[in-house]
């Protein structure tokens, strides 16, 4: 006689041996899958990185850690624990200088449509 995968008891009906678990622990199985699906972070999700241009008086400012927040238009669906390499454009090249952040909050309170305010820790 087939058994559950799950709890190991008898499978009486035909459905049940199909699907290799009775009814009860199906619906277990289905909770403990779509708890599993809920948390899991794919390796993309964890790396995300935006390359973002930033001008001098800024970079400077987070350089600093005065300033610890960007305003951005939301085009690129930024989420917290995203990184950001902050790239200082002077005259519209690029001067060499960067700095990696780590987005820590987002809001989009009393903003223009379609942008946010997203808190910044620069990585060490």
């Amino acid at each position: 006689m087939d058994a559950c995968k799950r709890c190991g008891r008898p499978l009486k009906d035909e459905k049940s041996i199909a699907l290799g678990f009775g009814r009860t622990c199906m619906k277990k199985f289905e909770a403990e899958e779509a708890e599993f699906k809920h948390i899991q972070i794919t390796i993309d999700d964890a790396l995300r990185v935006h390359n973002l241009k930033i001008m001098p008086e800024y970079f400077k400012a987070v350089a600093s850690k005065a300033k610890r927040f960007e305003i951005r238009k939301n085009d690129r669906d930024y989420k917290i624990g995203d990184g950001l390499l902050l790239r200082e454009y002077k005259d519209d090249e690029y001067t060499g200088n960067e700095i990696s952040a780590v987005i820590t909050y987002m809001t989009d309170y009393a903003q223009k449509k379609g942008y946010v305010v997203m808190g910044i820790e620069v990585a060490a």
